[in-house]
């Protein structure tokens, strides 16, 4: 193993006090994700992969699936690699994938996933990156795939916890096009992708996961 100071891992402190409580999420829903005929796996988009830690430390415990990371930074995709190849390179953590949902024709990707996920996306960053994650979910997701958004919310007719109500504010003060997003503004943004919301979980430290799956259609 290499030390800390000599490879291009970063670090983000939040990680290693959520990853447990979302893996426990992941690996309860995975059943029900559709295998691709493709490949006759799940597949699991992570989208903003970020220091790459989620996906080092998750994908090894979901070894049936395939978790292919994404981050739009080469900094961060340099990170991701570093953290394959510190967790050994296993075989269902494949190498990460430049994506940028600003950038007006995203890279190119499978063309069908069992689900998405993205961790702490939706309040660092511009209320068009989530419309875009939305419209990406709604392109590669089959019936029955789910997209799964990890993150502090605000929820209608429920009291904002007094910490997340004060990290919007820092947010917003660092940049007025941040801040802790509405679920039901999320909702909105899911239906207009072709998206409808089907589950709610309660996390740790006041945080959510919002589920969203393609609307039945006919």
């Amino acid at each position: 193993m290499m030390d800390d100071t000599a490879d291009a891992r970063r670090h983000a402190p939040a990680t290693a006090r959520n990853r447990a409580a979302i893996g426990a999420v992941l690996t309860a829903r995975r059943a029900g994700w559709p295998v691709l005929p493709s490949t006759g796996r799940r597949l699991l988009l992570e989208v903003a992969s970020g220091t790459g830690e989620h996906a080092a430390h998750l994908a090894p415990s979901l070894s049936d699936l395939d978790w292919l990371p994404t981050e739009p930074d080469p900094a961060g995709l340099a990170s991701i690699e570093a953290w394959r190849r510190f967790v050994g390179t296993p075989p269902n953590l494949l190498g990460a994938q430049p994506l940028d949902l600003a950038a007006p024709a995203p890279a190119a990707l499978p063309a069908a996933v069992s689900a998405l996920f993205t961790a702490n996306l939706t309040h660092i960053a511009p209320w068009e990156i989530t419309r875009a994650l939305f419209t990406l979910a709604g392109r590669l997701l089959p019936a029955g795939g789910e997209l799964l958004i990890y993150g502090p919310f605000v929820q209608p007719g429920r009291p904002t916890a007094a910490s997340n109500h004060a990290f919007d504010q820092q947010l917003r003060r660092q940049n007025p096009d941040w801040g802790l997003r509405s679920v039901d503004r999320l909702d909105r943004a899911a239906t207009a992708a072709g998206l409808a919301p089907v589950d709610l979980v309660d996390m740790p430290a006041n945080n959510m996961i919002l589920v969203y799956r393609p609307a039945a259609r006919g």
